[in-house]
């Protein structure tokens, strides 16, 4: 709804993995939401690449998502910080690598070296209850910083802001519109 062109996959990442096979001594303190996690995966569709991960010898193309014909016309802005991360920090980066409109505030969280996610393994300490999540996929991206996406415009929110409930962030957005 932004654009009259295909947004292009800026992401360009490769799914890897540690491992092909979990040990049996480690999967009766592993938990997980799907049984397919667990599966063996098949070594012949796997090569060992250059920073020591598993990748598919296959890797799927994303499709372009192609534009709505009555997509909107006007200036666009996206208001971050470094709570954007996982799926925002998807959308902060495609936004950013298509030119979609300007970013403002601060950097997000996440890194476009690879984000970890989409399968995961909790392991609960027997002790002491406390659970760790292991991510199971390593989604590697060559050839790009160890970072978040840099707004256009950063503005940092200070505590004073906070106590104030003031938002610097939408100000300066409202203030570019002219609507305060």
């Amino acid at each position: 709804m932004l654009t009259d062109k295909p947004l292009q996959n800026e992401r360009n990442s490769i799914n890897c993995y540690r491992y092909l096979v979990i040990p049996d001594s480690l999967n009766q303190y592993l938990s997980t939401w799907d049984r397919s996690f667990r599966q063996p995966k098949n070594a012949d569709n796997y090569i060992l690449n250059e920073i020591g991960l598993y990748q598919n010898k296959i890797q799927v193309d994303d499709h372009p998502i192609l534009p709505s014909k009555n997509n909107f016309k006007g200036n666009t802005y996206l208001l971050v910080d470094a709570v954007c991360s996982s799926a925002t920090f998807g959308l902060a980066w495609t936004f950013q690598y298509n030119r979609l409109g300007k970013i403002i505030g601060e950097p997000t969280g996440g890194t476009k070296q690879g984000l970890n996610g989409s399968e995961m393994f909790f392991f609960t300490m027997p002790s002491s209850n406390i659970e760790i999540d292991i991510p199971l996929i390593y989604f590697y991206t060559k050839n790009v910083k160890d970072e978040g996406v840099i707004p256009d415009v950063i503005i940092k929110l200070k505590q004073k802001d906070v106590y104030d409930n003031i938002d610097p962030v939408l100000d300066y957005v409202l203030k570019s519109v002219n609507l305060k």
